[in-house]
């Protein structure tokens, strides 16, 4: 991708006739290389409005994430009702605690694959823990926060800024894995549905065959665009970004991706809901449409919108109570376990850019990202 001047902010020069300047009073014998200190109106004035948040950027965006993250964590936790989330803890085998902790793990290093191809696909080279840190916090904080692609971008920002990528890089990468989640997930939700039809039978009144057919040719049309996208070649416009047409082996690393990030989240939820609930063809149908509707909702998390949809395509059989302490326990697990973990990683890579140099300016990402 192109460098575009507005990603970078720039400083005027001694020469510049509009750069600030201190007023020529000194006698005309004094030495060339002498200074004089600039009147406090002038000082004032440069460090007024604008050139004050620029100069501040970085704090107040690190301040706006941990008071939205605060916020995100009161919504994950009010709706609790911890003694009973405690009981059906102690009476969940700690065998399916770990497993259901273990598909989160890969789960999350498959999200940060996201990082890793969007950043391989704009040729940005960037070292492998770095891409771990930043992708790792930017989903943790965009999956609980909402508003992922700026949540998360900013984040994103505080760790790959210090390798020399601009605000645009960021944006194109938060962009890219915005995409490529939503893309997987349709197309894996409807693959579901056309394996299984009748998963949503609780959801809507379609009948399965005709259900069935949609589903296949949603995703005949959604593959072969594309195939014709990335066999075409050429260029991508998509808002002010310029890209080329992905290739054969991004679609595919993107395709491994995506499947395997839907899949062990559906899975996930398995493991904590009650036995006989769905099958897991089923479920991932459900999952894939519940999560789209969260996203689509912008409810930090998808919280309410997420569980309705579960909830109303869940059997009668199965006890209402313990399938909402079974989505509780997802929350803790997949949100509330990643975001706890993103937080003290922040804090951490917080305190060793405050240590090691200079925190980078982050002024122009907000208005990237909501471009």
């Amino acid at each position: 991708m192109t460098d575009t001047p507005a990603s970078r902010a720039t400083k005027p020069s001694s020469s510049d006739p509009g750069a600030d300047s201190a007023p020529e009073s000194a006698p005309s014998s004094a030495p060339e290389h002498q200074t004089y200190p600039t009147s406090p109106a002038g000082s004032a004035q440069s460090l007024s409005g604008p050139a004050v948040l620029a100069k501040h950027a970085a704090l107040i965006i690190t301040v706006l994430l941990f008071l939205a993250g605060t916020y995100a964590l009161y919504s994950l936790i009010s709706p609790l009702d911890i003694r009973a989330v405690l009981r059906q803890l102690r009476a969940t085998p700690s065998g399916l605690v770990l497993a259901a902790i273990a598909a989160t793990g890969v789960g999350y290093a498959a999200l940060v694959g996201y990082d890793w191809s969007a950043l391989r696909y704009l040729g940005k080279r960037v070292p492998l823990p770095t891409i771990a840190l930043g992708g790792f916090l930017g989903y943790a904080f965009g999956n609980t926060i909402g508003l992922s692609a700026v949540s998360g971008g900013a984040v994103r920002y505080r760790i790959y800024s210090a390798l020399g990528l601009d605000a645009y890089d960021v944006a194109a990468v938060s962009s890219f894995a915005a995409i490529s989640y939503g893309f997987g997930a349709t197309v894996i939700g409807l693959v579901a549905l056309a394996v299984n039809p009748h998963a949503l039978g609780g959801v809507t009144q379609i009948d399965p065959a005709m259900l069935r057919i949609m589903a296949l040719i949603a995703v005949a049309a959604a593959l072969g665009t594309l195939a014709v996208l990335s066999i075409r070649g050429g260029t991508l416009r998509v808002g002010r970004f310029s890209l080329r047409a992905p290739t054969l082996s991004d679609l595919g690393r993107q395709a491994l991706f995506s499947s395997t990030d839907i899949v062990m989240a559906a899975l996930v939820l398995h493991i904590l809901l009650p036995p006989g609930s769905l099958p897991f063809a089923n479920l991932l149908a459900v999952y894939a449409i519940a999560s789209m509707a969260g996203v689509a909702s912008h409810v930090p998390g998808g919280i309410g919108v997420f569980e309705s949809v579960v909830l109303a395509a869940l059997p009668g059989s199965v006890p209402v109570h313990d399938a909402v302490t079974a989505l509780l326990l997802y929350r803790l697990i997949y949100f509330l376990l990643p975001f706890l973990l993103a937080l003290a990683g922040l804090s951490l890579s917080e305190i060793w850019t405050a240590s090691g140099r200079r925190v980078p300016q982050i002024a122009g990402l907000a208005p990237v990202l909501s471009a």
